[in-house]
């Protein structure tokens, strides 16, 4: 999964300072400045390990080579730097980002709660989200329905909370809740695009209940089909469960 887009890398990376130049392989390291101011994070990537052959503990070129593997989406490549960046005790975001990422795909709910409680995660509003879909994932239900009702209180994150509660209500089977959420006005509405209508059948209590645990950053369990940005997935799914099986 791609953590940050292109345009999101690229602004983190204007503000990198300069490594000295004189303890690095100058031509790699500029090769790889040039590819990043292009977007081109596949060259830059190349150009930042080969960089680093000469200076492995720059704290600039670790920082510079983990935001293009995460901007590739090649977090098992972004990780051993982000450690050796934490090894270093230097707080970057990037870092908690890939290890984050990396326990999350682990399911290790643990770590990714103890990392962010200890100022170690990605950011305000991606923290509150990480850890109420960690809590569903661990199977607290109410405690991940409060962190997303916390997440909502912050300015201008009411919309974009409700709208993973929603979800995250609707992935453990309450969908008279989501509907609520979804239904609930211009104000609370997240958003209205059309949506698609999930087959009826007998699959649909078998593979998608209360005891079923999505994993963090999923909003729904792999069986069913993603659910639309519209209220009206959870009625058109709600009434596809209850239809009788052929």
């Amino acid at each position: 999964m791609k953590i940050l887009t292109a345009g999101a890398i690229a602004a983190l990376l204007q503000g990198i300072a300069l490594p000295a130049l004189a303890d690095i392989n100058v031509g790699a390291y500029l090769a790889a400045r040039q590819a990043r101011y292009q977007n081109d994070f596949d060259a830059a990537a190349r150009y930042y390990t080969q960089a680093l052959t000469r200076d492995a503990a720059n704290p600039v070129i670790l920082e510079s080579a983990a935001i293009a593997f995460m901007a590739l989406g090649q977090i098992d490549r972004a990780v051993p730097v982000a450690r050796q960046i934490e090894e270093q005790e230097l707080q970057s975001q990037v870092a908690f980002m890939a290890l984050i990422a990396e326990d999350v795909a682990a399911g290790n709910h643990d770590a990714v709660i103890e990392r962010i409680e200890a100022g170690q995660g990605v950011g305000q509003l991606a923290d509150g989200l990480i850890m109420a879909w960690t809590e569903l994932a661990r199977g607290d239900v109410d405690a991940a329905l409060a962190l997303f009702d916390e997440v909502s209180e912050e300015r201008g994150l009411k919309n974009f909370a409700l709208y993973h509660k929603a979800l995250a209500l609707a992935s453990v089977g309450d969908f008279e809740a989501a509907e609520a959420i979804f239904a609930g006005g211009n104000d609370d509405a997240p958003c209205n695009a059309p949506a698609a209508v999930p087959a009826p059948g007998p699959s649909c209590s078998a593979s998608w209940n209360a005891t079923t645990r999505p994993s963090p950053f999923s909003t729904m369990p792999s069986a069913p089909p993603p659910i639309p940005r519209s209220w009206r997935f959870a009625q058109s799914w709600k009434a596809a469960c209850r239809s009788p099986s052929t």
